[in-house]
């Protein structure tokens, strides 16, 4: 018995891939530039009343967006992705976008960490979502596919 608890805990684990994809809280952040150059749009957010971005020492940082497809394995059973879709992250995009303009804040959070670039205060990310929470919405950034 105590070994088909183990068995089944492992494999919700494995098939909950947010359960052990890290991440931090959401930040609130506005957007103070919004740019796309092809299939690469980057955003500058800045973090409102002094606070970092996710963890990091910045309170300003720029955001490459390039979406990248989702997994080959996630139609697999209790290999799931997570992984936003193109369609998803262009949602997402146009809702950065609209805030920009309406100079509306935005939660930001990072579900698998921010992709390290070369330069300071610069991240990577391969695909965002958007979920509606009351007033606002969260946008959640992804790095590694999930």
């Amino acid at each position: 018995m105590k070994t088909a608890y183990v068995l089944l805990s492992l494999a919700w684990l494995i098939y909950q891939p947010g359960a052990w994809a890290g991440g931090g809280y959401g930040t609130p952040v506005k957007v103070s530039a919004f740019q796309t150059r092809g299939s690469l749009s980057e955003i500058v957010l800045e973090a409102i009343s002094g606070k970092t971005i996710e963890g990091q020492k910045c309170q300003r940082i720029s955001l490459q967006v390039e979406h990248s497809r989702v997994p080959w394995y996630s139609f697999m059973p209790l290999m799931g992705s997570s992984h936003p879709s193109y369609g998803e992250t262009q949602t997402a995009l146009a809702y950065l976008q609209k805030a920009q303009q309406s100079k509306q804040s935005v939660q930001l959070i990072s579900m698998s960490g921010l992709g390290p670039t070369a330069a300071p205060c610069t991240f990577a990310s391969k695909g965002l979502s958007l979920q509606q929470q009351g007033a606002g919405a969260l946008v959640i950034t992804r790095f590694h596919p999930l």
